[in-house]
């Protein structure tokens, strides 16, 4: 057999590579989160060191066309530049939250994705000895890629915290179109920014930096500096299981190997909604709605993933009855094999990571369905409940029993007209209009409309019922009033007031 070797090409381009590994980041909060971790995994590793300080600068481009945002911190500074620059090296991780080996230069290369805007500075305990500083500029290259040592100066060492000793700045351009990626929820001007910068930090590092583990001041377009304060919620009470710390092994608990204990510090709670407050002047997190329930889940403090709940309880919705359930998960541990895997650019997790199962099976074995505030059900949930209660009761009545929700009226037309509830039996027809709160006149005459339309539509009532936690005194007049009235076939109207309670739905109630 005659085999004749055919060379392959694959050098790559750096540039195109660059661009290539700068698609992992959805907004610049992530890629401020990414440099952020980098400082924290540094303090967490050097506890004596005399700050645990992180300054971000950002300044907006008289032009409106980019801005140059620098993040310093006084850590000790970048001791293996070749591992930090190259391509999912892990030889120098120092936590968990250097699990990938790709964090800083994913940042730099999302956030510049042209190559030729950025910068990092350091100082090791080495480098200050001699009075000496490292620099590596863009573009990032493949070969022929090199780091400057020469001598400390303010302008070599460009600190805005007025460090002289170790640490490390890094600084880049970017789009305004990534800086407005910061104003997702409306913030333009710079200091709503900033605001808006200073909630996200507080929420994500909150773990952090109540622990000291590192103090975050924020600075943007020369204006006032803001430390950044831990994002708490406002907890109205606990709930079982409560608060504590357990030691367990994510492996076991997902029935498979052991991957080493880790301590797993949790809180069950009820809360409520987060105002605005002298130490936080913007409030995004914790409000006590669909976007902050359920469960978050922290590494040694960090925020990776929140707002979970049908991730883990396959049959409950996402739904504002479960507004005030908040489970917090921190899982702590400096052994990364413990720990579930994080998504490349630390957002979430792995999905059917092994350990992840395994934290899954302990949430669910200690809280089998999540806490659910009955007064935050609406009429639609109210009406299921009352369904599945008249289904319950069919082998109790003689014939067919049809009970439908949400059943449309004036089927000839294009309207969207809907009962909340027809129920029918026994040659009986019942309709039914909820309310969650006391009901109106609007309600009343609503069901009239209701009971016309179904004659329309050749279906004859022989009840209407207006369902509501309360019916005060003119409500019941005007029932009275209209069940003196005959309807276009001659019958007398039959309205009817009901509670909830009456037909066996408990409501308001609040259930622990």
């Amino acid at each position: 057999m005659n085999i004749v070797q055919e060379p392959i090409d694959n050098n790559i381009d750096a540039n195109d590579l660059w661009k290539g590994i700068g698609g992992h980041f959805d907004s610049l909060n992530q890629i401020i989160h990414e440099i952020i971790d980098n400082s924290i995994s540094n303090f967490s590793c050097n506890p004596n060191l005399p700050h645990h300080t992180i300054l971000i600068k950002i300044d907006t481009d008289a032009s409106g066309k980019n801005v140059k945002i620098k993040i310093e911190d006084t850590g000790s500074g970048i001791s293996n530049i070749n591992s930090a620059f190259t391509l999912g090296d892990k030889s120098s991780q120092q936590t968990p939250l250097n699990e990938h080996g790709f964090g800083l230069k994913h940042a730099l290369a999302s956030a510049n994705p042209n190559n030729n805007k950025w910068s990092v500075y350091t100082r090791t305990e080495g480098l200050v000895n001699v009075g000496r500083v490292k620099q590596i500029h863009a573009p990032f290259k493949l070969s022929n890629f090199t780091a400057q040592i020469i001598d400390y100066t303010q302008l070599t060492y460009p600190s805005d915290l007025g460090n002289i000793g170790t640490g490390t700045i890094i600084e880049f351009t970017t789009s305004m179109q990534m800086y407005r990626s910061l104003g997702k929820y409306g913030a333009k001007d710079p200091l709503s920014v900033a605001l808006y910068l200073k909630e996200d930090l507080g929420f994500i590092y909150s773990g952090i930096i109540k622990e000291s583990i590192a103090e975050i001041q924020i600075i943007i377009d020369s204006a006032d500096k803001l430390i950044v304060n831990a994002v708490e919620p406002w907890k109205e009470k606990t709930i079982h299981p409560g608060e504590a710390i357990e030691i367990v092994d994510l492996g076991l608990l997902a029935g498979g190997e052991s991957t080493g204990t880790i301590q797993l510090d949790y809180e069950f709670n009820v809360i409520k909604n987060r105002e605005v407050t002298k130490d936080d002047e913007k409030v995004i997190y914790y409000q006590a709605n669909m976007k902050s329930s359920g469960v978050e889940i922290r590494l040694n403090g960090r925020m990776i993933k929140n707002n979970l709940l049908t991730e883990i309880w396959e049959n409950v919705d996402q739904h504002n009855r479960f507004n005030n359930f908040l489970v917090r998960i921190n899982l702590i541990s400096k052994n990364k094999e413990s720990l579930p895997s994080t998504r490349s650019s630390k957002n979430g997790f792995r999905q059917g990571d092994l350990k992840l199962l395994g934290l899954f099976n302990w949430i669910r074995k200690h809280c089998p369905t999540p806490y659910e505030n009955k007064n935050s059900r609406d009429e639609a949930h109210l009406f299921e409940e009352l369904k599945n209660l008249k289904l319950k009761q069919k082998d109790f009545i003689d014939g067919v029993l049809t009970v439908e929700t949400n059943y449309k009226i004036l089927k000839f037309s294009t309207e969207n007209i809907k009962l909340d509830l027809y129920v029918a039996y026994n040659n009986k027809t019942i309709i039914y209009k909820g309310k969650k709160g006391i009901s109106s006149a609007y309600d009343l005459y609503q069901l009239k409309l209701y009971w016309d339309a179904c004659i329309i539509d050749g279906i004859i009532p022989t009840q209407a019922i207006l369902l509501a936690v309360e019916h005060n005194a003119t409500i019941k007049d005007l029932v009275a009033m209209n069940n003196s009235l005959n309807d276009s076939l001659g019958n007398k109207y039959k309205f009817t007031l009901k509670q909830w309670i009456d037909e066996g739905i408990v409501y308001p109630q609040t259930i622990m």
